[in-house]
């Protein structure tokens, strides 16, 4: 098999539908990601300590939001703050169905940053709209050259 090349402009595209909370520019370098993964960190028992606590703080913090959620019933500014949090702390323990979910009750409650995260979580969704983004600049700035 050959070993195929990749254009920078390839790298762009790839780059802005697999990770389009990246700032427009950047890129992903795989084989730079893959070297930080496998770095190991040294397990002392201070840093054994700390990913315990960090642990037991996430739990913490997801039964503090439920029990917020279950005492708005749902509804209301706190409730959208509560289902946004816990569906961030989803996201971040890979759980997107459960994310969305959460997500999505917190954008009918009116959380303007929630339906930005569920548009961010649709890679499509970003590229379209990074993409929009460009080209509404690209007009806009051909109409100040203009005036």
């Amino acid at each position: 098999m050959e070993n195929q090349h990749i254009s920078n402009h390839d790298k762009a595209v790839l780059t802005r539908i697999f990770n389009p909370n990246l700032p427009y520019g950047d890129t992903y370098d795989e084989d730079e990601q893959l070297e930080e993964a496998f770095e190991e960190e040294i397990e002392t028992a201070e840093v054994l300590e700390a990913k315990r606590l960090e642990v037991e703080g996430v739990k913490g913090a997801l039964a503090d939001l439920d029990k917020a959620i279950q005492l708005c019933e749902g509804h209301g500014k706190v409730a959208c703050q509560a289902y946004t949090q816990r569906g961030l702390i989803k996201r971040l323990q890979e759980d997107d169905c459960g994310a969305k979910e959460d997500l999505t009750h917190a954008a009918h409650l009116g959380g303007q940053f929630a339906k930005h995260l569920l548009v961010a979580m649709n890679p499509y969704a970003a590229l379209c709209n990074q993409m929009l983004a460009d080209v509404m600049g690209r007009l806009r700035a051909g109409e100040e050259q203009m005036d």
